[in-house]
């Protein structure tokens, strides 16, 4: 997306070779610069520079854009000649006295001209070289690719009371997390007088600022500074085009917040389930004259909710949010920038076709984590490290083919590469044609996201071949905390969890047709605990389907989710995969050998044994004690290949853990179901018969000889309220927070509104209430180990 938008403003700036659109960010260099910019890859260069010069009554910054093959002569007679246009022919100015009409450019490398001839590539972008651009006598330093904004802009509405961010921050060649942010507001209020000065004094800084009372009536001025390591560019400067409006006044919300202004101790988190209403079904014809005419037109607006969203998710302190109806755009722009600048990080999930709204879930670093790209790096190379430091000649051989695998694995060097990038080891990337501003996007994407192996398919590999699979699906398989999303729909008849499931639908036509119709995902968020390491919590977030005849479909979504979280559940609390090598000498199937592997918390344990093999094959179970005090089973299958008289055995092994570790579940989301339904009873009592009434909520679609059940211990944090959505038309409990009973113990719930509260404004949305849902919001402890 962000390359995108870079190409579009590139073809508008190189249609218009001088350019000073109020669209573009004014940047405030105090230093004599000329700013020269080109990506690998593309056609033009842009030049950028602040002209000055009393004679011609002219302060303002010019932007150029040419094309990167040209000749130094094209280039600076294209420049001389736009600005002759563009300070006399165009305005028609009269040349004041002693000023020239002929604008005079000249191009210096270490102090001598650059030939005419040459081409601007070779030239400008050779980081050998020392240029100097004089425009008009005036000495600019050629600065190649330093930190630039290309875009910021604020919004059109702006609050006391609610923060405020810029809507749009494009940059170039610069970490938008290193950016200095600045706020202004003007001296000026709106009734003062026209003529008055203009003065402008800072107020806050940061990625974000919450206008006070006080600014009511001002405008605001951001300031940034794009910052890449140690190099810094131009201050670019935006002034919103809107004063100051006073909010809302008291929204019930801020009462909530009473309860949650700390953050929680060790071994407790705080979890958030919030549907917050897509823009998408909230800013529309029907919305506006049907399901919420109540609510001002205003307050359906993004532009305005998204401001009440924002100050409520910040003011509960969580470490889990989960949210439904997220619009992508809302997610890229707003979310994730606001709630990253004070610790979270985030993944986002898009329901199936061509809908543009999903789910998400942002949890805060302090608490949790989930492993990143540079952390995935940090750790193969770490267990790489370990591998070169065996010893005896099948370390050796384990240690050459590991080192095939990432030979024969292209993928593996670009992601080490990316990761280097990302962390300030280097500033380039020569194996691949990716941008500056794709880069940052790998950063918080597990290498597993299926979004990421699909967006970068053609780049990569993922460390994985056919041939060469077991080992990097194991090392993946021990580190890597994983965020998954599936759309349920298209799950049903691919994978084998549901074939039972499926035999049964796909009796049923119109049934089938229906189901496999719904776009319902469901996210699935793998998080380990900061302060131990030993809990982990798998964290589910879905949305399932509204209709109101769609009890069926809502329960066979309920029951294919249950279905799916106990699986990945079931492989984390019983599967833990470890390296295992050996080397061994065998003799008419006699054999005394050592084991040695590296155990996921870092410890290397030695396993001596005696084993009997016929013709190279043999399968054995070891005890062991490892150092750090845990008793493990290992399984070993074992597969042998003679060489030079010897069977050189090599070992993959998987163990049982009994006390390394504790998986816990939590699922949110707005389940469409009122208590009465079976997605509840499936959640809450493990089980819903085949005689549940909701399998036949639509006569033609009835499901026959169906019924569910699941192991985990679920329990509703909120039990079941009177309501977590209240419009006009209907009022009920859709939204929950389920967790596991077994695992976890609730140590406050939030109170939600009361009913005077959403009532006030006849319904919600309204302009205190920015979703037609009220977030839950519960403080779960985990039970001692």
């Amino acid at each position: 997306m962000i390359s995108r938008q870079l190409c579009a403003i590139s073809r508008i700036v190189s249609k218009y070779h001088v350019s000073t659109t109020k669209s573009l960010p004014k940047n405030i260099d105090k230093m004599q610069n000329a700013y020269f910019r080109y990506q690998d890859g593309e056609d033009h260069f842009q030049l950028s520079f602040q002209f000055s010069c009393e004679h011609l009554r002219v302060n303002r910054q010019f932007n150029f854009s040419r094309k990167i093959s040209e000749t130094v002569t094209v280039f600076l007679g294209r420049v001389c000649t736009n600005l002759e246009r563009t300070l006399f022919k165009k305005k028609k100015k009269k040349n004041p006295e002693g000023a020239s009409s002929e604008m005079k450019v000249h191009l210096y490398n270490n102090g001598e001209p650059v030939s005419g001839e040459s081409i601007c590539k070779d030239i400008l972008f050779n980081n050998n070289n020392r240029l100097l651009l004089q425009v008009q006598g005036k000495d600019y330093s050629v600065i190649v690719n330093a930190p630039w904004v290309v875009m910021l802009s604020l919004p059109s509405s702006i609050m006391a009371g609610f923060p405020v961010y810029p809507n749009k921050v494009d940059t170039l060649f610069s970490d938008k997390n290193a950016c200095e942010f600045k706020w202004l507001k003007n001296s000026i209020s709106m009734g003062s007088l026209k003529n008055e000065p203009v003065t402008w004094v800072q107020v806050g800084e940061g990625y974000f600022y919450t206008p006070s009372t006080s600014d009511i009536g001002h405008k605001l001025k951001l300031n940034c500074v794009p910052k890449n390591g140690d190099q810094e560019g131009p201050q670019s400067e935006v002034i919103s085009s809107t004063f100051v409006g006073a909010g809302p006044g008291m929204c019930p919300f801020e009462k909530r917040h009473v309860f949650t202004k700390e953050r929680l101790p060790s071994k407790n988190f705080r979890v958030v389930s919030y549907n917050i209403l897509a823009d998408l079904y909230a800013d529309s014809e029907v919305a506006r004259t049907q399901l919420y005419p109540y609510c001002p037109s205003y307050a359906l607006t993004i532009d305005y909710r998204k401001q009440l969203i924002l100050r409520e998710l910040l003011g509960y302190n969580a470490d889990v949010i989960c949210l439904q109806e997220v619009d992508s755009k809302i997610f890229d722009l707003d979310l994730t920038p606001v709630l990253g600048y004070v610790g979270y990080e985030g993944v986002f999930h898009r329901k199936g076709g061509t809908v543009s709204e999903g789910v998400a879930c942002l949890f805060h670093k302090s608490k949790f984590r989930d492993l990143t790209l540079m952390k995935d790096v940090k750790m193969m190379r770490g267990i790489e490290e370990n591998l070169n430091q065996t010893s005896g000649s099948f370390g050796t051989a384990i240690v050459d083919n590991f080192n095939r695998v990432l030979q024969r694995n292209p993928g593996w060097k670009l992601m080490a590469s990316i990761a280097d990038i990302l962390e300030g080891q280097t500033a380039s990337l020569p194996e691949v044609k990716l941008s500056s501003t794709e880069i940052p996007c790998l950063m918080f994407y597990p290498m597993t996201s299926c979004e990421v192996e699909r967006s970068f398919s053609h780049y990569k590999k993922h460390f994985v071949t056919q041939q060469n699979k077991i080992y990097t699906k194991i090392l993946r398989s021990i580190w890597l905390l994983d965020t998954k999303s599936v759309v349920l729909a298209e799950e049903l008849k691919t994978n084998s969890l549901f074939s039972d499931i499926w035999k049964k639908i796909e009796k049923n036509v119109a049934l089938a047709e229906r189901i496999l119709a719904r776009t319902t995902c469901l996210q699935c968020t793998v998080l380990e605990s900061v302060e131990d390491p030993r809990e982990q919590v798998i964290v589910g977030n879905t949305h399932l389907y509204f209709h109101p005849n769609a009890d069926h479909i809502r329960l066979l979504q309920g029951g294919m989710t249950i279905i799916y979280l106990q699986d990945i559940f079931a492989k984390l609390l019983s599967m833990t995969f470890c390296l295992v090598w050996s080397d061994s000498t065998e003799y008419h199937g006699l054999s005394s050998q050592r084991e040695q592997f590296m155990s996921p918390c870092g410890h290397r344990d030695i396993v001596w044994s005696d084993s009997t093999e016929y013709h190279g094959l043999s399968s054995q179970r070891e005890r062991f004690m490892s150092p750090c005090g845990h008793r493990d089973i290992v399984w070993l299958s074992l597969q042998s290949a003679p060489i030079e008289g010897h069977f050189l055995t090599s070992t993959i092994g998987t163990h049982r853990r009994s006390t390394d570790k504790r998986v816990s579940m939590v699922v949110c989301g707005d389940f469409n179901s009122t208590p009465e339904c079976g997605v509840y009873q499936l959640f809450t009592t493990q089980f819903v018969p085949e005689n549940c009434i909701d399998w036949k909520s639509k006569e033609d679609e009835a499901m026959n000889e169906l019924s569910f059940s699941h192991s985990l211990l679920l329990g509703s944090a909120y039990g079941t309220p009177a309501f977590t959505n209240f419009t006009s038309g209907f009022a009920g409990c859709l939204d929950y927070i389920f967790y596991q009973l077994d695992q976890l113990e609730i140590t406050q719930v939030v109170p939600l509104p009361s009913i005077e509260d959403v009532t006030e404004h006849t319904a919600l949305p309204s302009v205190v209430f920015p979703s037609d849902h009220v977030a839950l919001v519960a403080d779960l402890r985990w039970k001692p180990f």
